[in-house]
């Protein structure tokens, strides 16, 4: 029986029928869409109550994957198919008292295909590929420095490294050849040569 509580979807009385006949709907369009399609699913949301015994309205939204059927047939045979099951029931809806007259389709929404929007992939990869690539420029700099550190020791080394005697141009040491000389000329002259003594001993102090 219709009272004017119906009419205010914040109502305890609205609450009530809603949370009771849209479920039972929504099982009967599940029931009825299979005719569509294997797999369809339908939703159905309660909008409100008006007088006439009780009148429930709702919006039924179907999905079903056969490309073959146009929302038109779609619609008329979900509605063969509703009232179908309604009269293998005595007339109520599965599963309940609910007395059904007749279901009457009133506006019809333009069947739409959304297509779904995949994820972006690889993030954790992109993430991990950038790490990675930071780590190996730190890694090349730091070898870039140490191999200019070894090169400037190196040279630094080689520039007071006292050479050997060579008739080869660009390896005489003028200081080191000198002090060779006259290291020679010690070792021939013996303990007894105090003037060559003194002499390498001069040139000592001047290496």
């Amino acid at each position: 029986v219709y009272t004017s509580d119906l009419s205010n979807p914040s109502s305890q009385t609205f609450i009530n029928l809603k949370a009771e006949v849209e479920p039972l709907i929504q099982a009967t369009f599940t029931e009825a869409g299979q005719d569509l399609s294997a797999g369809s699913t339908s939703i159905v949301t309660v909008t409100g109550f008006t007088q006439g015994s009780v009148i429930v309205n709702y919006v039924v939204q179907v999905t079903h994957t056969n490309s073959s059927i146009t929302p038109t047939d779609a619609v008329n045979q979900l509605e063969r198919a509703f009232n179908d099951i309604i009269a293998a029931n005595n007339g109520s809806l599965p599963n309940s008292n609910i007395k059904v007259a007749s279901l009457t389709v009133t506006q019809q929404v333009p069947a739409t295909t959304a297509a779904p929007v995949p994820p972006e992939p690889f993030a954790e990869w992109k993430i991990a590929v950038i790490c990675a690539c930071i780590l190996a420029a730190a890694a090349i700099i730091a070898a870039v420095a140490a191999t200019c550190i070894r090169m400037h020791r190196k040279e630094d080394t080689s520039s007071v490294m006292p050479m050997k005697k060579s008739e080869k141009a660009g390896f005489a040491n003028p200081v080191g050849n000198e002090y060779e000389e006259l290291h020679e000329k010690t070792s021939r002259a013996g303990s007894s040569g105090s003037s060559a003594s003194g002499d390498v001993d001069k040139m000592q102090e001047k290496v």
